[in-house]
């Protein structure tokens, strides 16, 4: 009984002791400077993390309260413990039962004591877990100067009132994770896209050589721009000589086709016209009394107006200039036997009456004897 008394009065001072022992006060931490507004945000971004602190201080309180009824129960068992401890200095003729009960009682006692007591080191791992390092009245002070600090804040930045959030802690700390995520993502697509860009741009020329390049190119499309109107002018000018030439050619080539024509068919066919634009012939056709281009004629008439019709042109681009000779490389292939003399008599006629030279090549046996016979 008197080791038993002796471990339990042990243990009673030493939680006395633990219970005495009070926490030392640090000092008051001094007024915030002013905040930038990009302090302002980070400072409301504490402030949100701290406002988890207010169901902190409400378990403290509520731990406290159970601490001081630890508190009250150690106090009841160290007076019983203190009767016991009298009960135990009882002389030897005491009643032994009743201290054999006493100790039993005091045994349950212990029990409870150690309880009380690991209930007290739970509380006491809990609240300073809770406070890490602080003190309570300090934590309370940095709720206070946090909420001070908001409201100054909010004052100076009324924007910031729309940024503040109902989610957790846990909430915006996961939230700005992702976010973090999906920035790291983007800069590293960025990065990606812009080593595709150097690498295209790599395979292309540079910005001055492309502008040196345009510069000779729009030099050049000067040129040809000069070169274009030169060759409008030229193009106007020739369609305005044509005109010129057609006008005056189609009355003169009409009438030597005409001659030509009803001096070869002897009268015939009396009226042949060429279109100036086309050169297509039209005849005046006798059996049904009516001009007609692409006339229905025989292919050796037509055949025959053709061939005249270039001795015409020929006739009449010579008469511009110098009289030039007049060659002819077997024309008259498809001209039928009966009217080939009298076309070569059309055409002596011509070269004695204008002075014309002409050379007229053949292998046909006929066009031969028409020249021995004419003794030309």
């Amino acid at each position: 009984i008197g080791h038993a008394l002796a471990a339990l009065v042990r243990r009673l001072i030493r939680l006395i002791l633990r219970r005495q022992a009070a926490p030392a006060q640090e000092p008051a931490s001094p007024p915030p400077p002013a905040t930038t507004p990009a302090e302002a945000v980070l400072l409301l971004e504490k402030h949100r993390r701290f406002l988890t602190l207010r169901p902190a201080l409400d378990n403290l309180a509520r731990l406290q309260a159970e601490e001081s009824r630890t508190a009250a129960a150690l106090t009841a068992i160290d007076g019983q413990l203190q009767g016991l401890l009298t009960t135990a200095a009882t002389p030897a003729h005491s009643d032994i039962q009743a201290s054999i009960a006493a100790f039993l009682q005091a045994c349950d006692l212990r029990q409870e004591y150690e309880a009380a007591l690991a209930a007290e080191e739970q509380v006491a791992k809990r609240r300073r877990a809770l406070l890490r390092g602080r003190s309570p009245q300090e934590l309370e002070r940095q709720h206070q100067q946090l909420v001070s600090n908001l409201q100054r804040l909010l004052a100076q930045h009324p924007n910031l009132e729309e940024s503040e959030s109902d989610q957790t802690l846990e909430e915006l700390t996961a939230r700005l994770d992702t976010l973090r995520q999906e920035r790291e993502e983007a800069q590293l697509r960025h990065t990606q896209r812009r080593t595709e860009i150097d690498q295209a741009f790599a395979q292309h020329r540079s910005h001055p050589e492309i502008e040196e390049e345009i510069e000779r190119w729009q030099r050049e499309v000067s040129q040809l721009e000069r070169a274009r109107a030169a060759a409008q002018l030229a193009k106007d000018t020739i369609e305005e000589a044509v005109t010129e030439v057609y006008r005056d050619f189609a009355p003169r080539v009409n009438e030597f086709l005409s001659q030509g024509v009803e001096f070869v068919t002897q009268g015939h066919y009396n009226h042949a016209f060429v279109d100036p634009s086309t050169l297509q012939i039209s005849l005046d056709v006798p059996e049904i009394n009516r001009t007609i281009a692409d006339p229905p004629v025989s292919h050796g008439t037509l055949a025959l107006m053709y061939v005249l019709m270039r001795i015409g042109l020929a006739q009449h681009m010579s008469s511009i200039g110098e009289p030039v000779p007049l060659v002819l490389d077997d024309p008259f292939v498809d001209i039928d036997s009966q009217r080939l003399p009298r076309l070569l008599d059309f055409l002596a006629r011509l070269s004695q009456e204008r002075g014309i030279q002409i050379l007229l090549f053949s292998k046909d046996d006929q066009i031969l004897r028409w020249f021995e016979d004419s003794a030309l």
